[in-house]
C-alpha cells in the first residue's frame, strides 16, 4: 500500500498514457525501477470507480509453493523437448511470458515460432540468425554475434525465468541504467558465497535480500536457498557447467519435497496446538 504523498511522488503527470470512460492513466515509476500505470479516477467517490479499484487490486500473490510448481512444470516441458522428442527440440525463446498457466495454475510452454530441431548431424551447436528475447539470451549465443545454440542456451533462459520467479523482478529493472536481473542477483550474493548458499547455517538475510518481498516471509528458506542455487547453476557463463533440463527437473522435485515437508510439519504443529487448547 502507498500513501497519497507516495503516489504523487511515483506519478509523472507529464506523461499521459490514455483515458478510459471513468479515468485518466499516467506513467509512474516505483523506486526508479518498477514501471506502473497510475489511474486517476474522474469521480473517485463513484460506485463505478470503487468497483474498478477492487477489480484491479491484487488480493493475493502466488505463494512460494505455487511459484515453485510453475517453475517445475516449465522445467518438465523443456525436459520433454530436449530429451523425449526425436529429434530434440530447442525452444530458443524461453521467457516468462511464454509460460502460460491454466485455471489450475498448471504451466505450459508456448510459442514455438523460432524453435528448431536438433539432429545428430548438427554436432554440438547450430548457427542461425538472431532469435529469442533480449535479456534471456545465453552469453555464448550473442557473444561476437555467433548465434550458436544448443539445449544449454534454453537452460540459461530457464535460469533467468527462475530468477524472476524467486525475486519478482523483471529481467531489466527500470533505472537510469537498466540492470539485468542476473547482475542484480550477483551484486546481492557475492560469488564466494554461492557454492555454500544451501548451507542452513548461513544467515537468512542474504536470501531475503533477493526474495520477492511480497511473499512476506511466507516461504521455506531452505527451499528458496536450493532454488537460488539451481538458478545460478542454470545461468552459469560456462555452458558446460549448466545442468541439463532433466537434472533441473530432478533438483526442482527435491526442492518441492523440502517445501512440502515443512508445510506438513507446520500443519502438524498447528493441529497439536489446537488440540492442546
Amino acid at each position: 500500500m502507498f500513501t497519497y504523498s507516495e503516489i504523487l511522488k511515483i506519478t509523472n503527470l507529464e506523461r499521459f498514457l490514455g483515458r478510459g470512460g471513468s479515468c485518466k492513466v499516467y506513467y509512474g515509476c516505483v523506486d526508479n525501477e518498477t514501471e506502473v500505470a497510475v489511474k486517476l479516477f474522474l469521480e473517485p467517490s463513484s460506485p463505478q470507480a470503487f468497483q474498478q479499484f477492487q477489480a484491479e487490486a491484487h488480493t493475493s500473490i502466488l505463494t512460494w509453493e505455487g511459484r515453485l510448481q510453475v517453475a517445475i512444470d516449465a522445467a518438465q516441458g523443456l525436459e520433454y523437448l530436449h530429451h523425449d522428442c526425436m529429434p530434440p527440440i530447442i525452444h530458443r525463446d524461453v521467457k516468462s511470458t511464454n509460460i502460460l498457466l491454466n485455471k489450475n495454475f498448471k504451466a505450459k510452454i508456448s510459442d514455438f515460432g523460432v524453435s528448431r530441431n536438433f539432429t545428430a548431424n548438427d554436432g554440438t551447436h547450430i548457427k542461425t540468425g538472431l532469435a529469442g528475447t533480449h535479456g534471456y539470451h545465453a552469453p555464448e549465443y550473442t557473444e561476437k554475434k555467433s548465434y550458436l545454440f544448443n539445449e544449454k542456451t534454453d537452460v540459461y533462459s530457464f535460469g533467468i525465468v527462475l530468477l524472476e520467479v524467486i525475486t519478482g523482478r523483471p529481467v531489466f529493472s527500470k533505472t537510469t541504467e537498466a540492470i539485468h536481473i542476473k547482475k542484480w542477483v550477483d551484486s546481492k550474493l557475492p560469488k564466494e558465497h554461492i557454492d555454500s548458499i544451501v548451507d542452513p547455517m548461513l544467515p537468512q538475510e542474504g536470501i531475503e535480500s533477493i526474495v520477492d518481498p511480497r511473499l512476506d516471509e511466507t516461504f521455506n528458506v531452505n527451499s528458496v536457498r536450493k532454488a537460488v542455487k539451481m538458478a545460478i547453476e542454470c545461468v552459469s557463463t560456462d555452458p558446460n557447467k549448466r545442468p541439463t533440463m532433466s537434472k533441473s527437473v530432478e533438483s526442482g522435485n527435491s526442492i518441492e519435497i523440502v517445501s512440502k515437508s515443512l508445510i506438513a510439519v507446520q500443519n502438524h504443529h498447528s493441529v497439536g496446538q489446537n488440540n492442546g487448547n
